[in-house]
């Protein structure tokens, strides 16, 4: 099975076509989420990104695993999801930015673009 986690900065979901805006033209992310799992009721759980993608990683709240602020690094012990499935051996890639700082990001991923 392959798993595809996308992170855009800034891109308001009624900006897509796969939640129903009729104007702005997006197909290939409706593609990608016409055979995927779309979420109707996710929120951040910061406003900055840093922390908020931490989160995500973690399963945790930013105050619990240490990444406050977009300039704060999460607690190197902290587990991420990209560590979780490169033991699980999957071939791990991240393409473009993530801002985990250096430490988590090559601890999780085989491959950095």
């Amino acid at each position: 099975m392959n798993v595809l986690v996308m992170m855009a900065d800034q891109l308001r979901v009624d900006c897509l076509g796969c939640y129903g805006n009729k104007i702005i033209k997006t197909p290939n992310i409706d593609s990608l989420a016409d055979r995927g799992v779309k979420f109707n009721r996710a929120f951040a759980q910061h406003p900055q990104s840093v922390p908020s993608r931490s989160s995500l990683f973690t399963g945790r709240y930013p105050h619990s695993n240490g990444s406050i602020s977009n300039f704060t690094a999460m607690n190197p012990l902290e587990k991420t999801l990209s560590e979780h499935f490169r033991e699980s051996g999957y071939e791990t890639y991240c393409v473009g930015k993530l801002h985990l700082f250096e430490q988590k990001e090559s601890e999780g991923f085989i491959h950095k673009m």
